[in-house]
C-alpha cells in the first residue's frame, strides 16, 4: 500500500517539470504588459471576457489549459486578460462588441489583429502562429521595426480601385486610347 502513495507523490512532484501544471501567465495591467512585450520583442494579446460568459468559460476550461496553446502563447505574446465588466474603457477603446474577443497589439499600441476568439485548440494555435511574421519583425533592428510592421500589416489591405465616375478612371481610359 505504501508504494502507491510513493508513486503518487513522485508523479505530483515531477508533474510541474514535465509541463503538466503549465498555465498561461495572464497579466492584468495593459501598460505593464506593453512594457514587458517591448522588452521581450513580443506582441500583446488582450483577451476580452467576462465571468458570466459561457463561451469564455469554455475557452478557460478546454482551450487555455492545452499545452499547445500555452506554449504558443508563451513563445509569441504577453497575454492580458481583460474583464469587460471591470474595464469598460478598454472595451470602448478597442470597440469590442462581442466576447470572447482577442485583440493583438504591438508594444506601441498598434492593432495587429482583432477577432472573435477561436473556439478550439487547433484554431487558437493557428491564430497565434499566424502572428509569427510580425513577431519576427519585432525581434529585428528597432530602427526598421515600424516600417516592417507597417508593410506586414498593409499586405492584407486592398487599395480602392477607381470608379468610372472618378477622374482617375477617366485619365486612365484616355491614356489607353
Amino acid at each position: 500500500m505504501n508504494w502507491h502513495w510513493l508513486a503518487i507523490t513522485a508523479i505530483l512532484l515531477t508533474a510541474p517539470a514535465m509541463g503538466v501544471c503549465q498555465q498561461i501567465d495572464w497579466q492584468t495591467d495593459l501598460d505593464s504588459a506593453k512594457t514587458m512585450a517591448g522588452k521581450q520583442n513580443k506582441l500583446v494579446l488582450m483577451h476580452f471576457s467576462a465571468d458570466w460568459c459561457r463561451p469564455c468559460k469554455h475557452l478557460e476550461t478546454f482551450v487555455f489549459t492545452s499545452s499547445k496553446v500555452i506554449n504558443a502563447m508563451d513563445e509569441r505574446v504577453v497575454a492580458v486578460r481583460v474583464d469587460t465588466d471591470l474595464h469598460p474603457e478598454l472595451v470602448k477603446q478597442y470597440n469590442v462588441t462581442e466576447i470572447p474577443t482577442d485583440v493583438v497589439i504591438t508594444p506601441a499600441g498598434r492593432i495587429v489583429q482583432k477577432r472573435q476568439s477561436p473556439k478550439d485548440t487547433s484554431n487558437y494555435v493557428h491564430m497565434l502562429t499566424s502572428l509569427d511574421s510580425i513577431g519576427k519583425a519585432l525581434s529585428e533592428d528597432n530602427a526598421a521595426l515600424a516600417q516592417k510592421i507597417d508593410n506586414i500589416l498593409d499586405l492584407g489591405q486592398t487599395k480602392e480601385l477607381p470608379t468610372p465616375e472618378s477622374n482617375d478612371f477617366v485619365a486612365k481610359q484616355e491614356s489607353i486610347q
